[in-house]
């Protein structure tokens, strides 16, 4: 029993290393932008130009709300410049064709594990079995990111050097091109990019944001020093989670162990 107790104790602590250290991550992030105190408001009144309704094709109140131009305002001033996000990061719509004889590794929305930004599990499925959504490929390194408003918190990095990966076409996939994996999945699981894929949702009854509306989201050009920082942070959180499965589930087997001994 002592022995199980200080598994699971440490692993328990394992887990809370995994977070505190994504945390200090996106802190990183807040700070480098000058956003770490910042709380955006709801305001119930404010007003716009006609020219800026012009520009954006867009006339919906919300999207005009004020804390989403405070921090596209921030990132804009930011000393190392900024660009549209798919300008900086790739934004992935390869698609695969769906043999029903073979057997896919299938990421849907219910595997993301939002709190450390990973990928928790996958679905063996033959092809035939799949359902109709599950066409986008994936890969290891790849950052999913739901594109429905009321999930846009889902966000996760793809650990599994699986073969055959599939996603449903509910994600935006997002792969390296000028940050790391791991400032990818930082930057998209902030509020910054948070606030700023909302602000570009659109729709009535299922709001959602498009992938054509994401040239519009502005990303900062973060210092590299910045970055390094960031993605030790993430790579060591995502360490401690691993290690954290593997003494729970030494914990499992010795409880396994131990009853089988009693059952012989």
């Amino acid at each position: 029993q002592e022995k199980i107790i200080k598994l699971i104790t440490n692993s328990n602590a394992r887990k809370g290393q995994s977070k505190s250290l994504y945390y200090q991550a996106e802190q990183l992030l807040l700070q480098e932008l000058g956003l770490d105190e910042f709380t955006p408001e709801w305001v119930a009144g404010y007003e716009t130009d006609h020219s800026n309704v012009l520009d954006v094709l867009r006339m919906d109140a919300e999207y005009f709300q004020p804390k989403y131009k405070i921090i596209e305002e921030r990132v804009k001033e930011y000393k190392n410049g900024w660009d549209y996000l798919p300008k900086l990061i790739k934004v992935s719509k390869e698609k695969i064709q769906i043999d029903p004889e073979k057997e896919y590794q299938y990421v849907e929305l219910a595997d993301i594990n939002a709190s450390i930004g990973i990928v928790d599990s996958t679905s063996k499925i033959f092809g035939v079995d799949l359902p109709s959504r599950a066409q986008m490929k994936l890969q290891k390194d790849d950052v999913v990111v739901s594109s429905v408003e009321g999930s846009i918190d889902k966000v996760g990095l793809i650990l599994s050097n699986d073969k055959n990966l599939v996603g449903s076409t509910g994600f935006h996939i997002f792969r390296s091109k000028t940050f790391t994996p791991e400032v990818n999945l930082i930057l998209c699981k902030s509020p910054v990019l948070q606030y700023l894929f909302i602000r570009e949702a659109s729709g009535t009854i299922l709001t959602a944001i498009s992938s054509n509306s994401l040239k519009n989201i502005v990303v900062p050009k973060l210092d590299k020093a910045v970055q390094e920082k960031i993605t030790k942070l993430v790579q060591e959180s995502h360490k401690c989670v691993l290690e954290s499965r593997q003494l729970l589930d030494r914990a499992k087997l010795e409880v396994e162990e131990m009853i089988e001994s009693k059952a012989n």
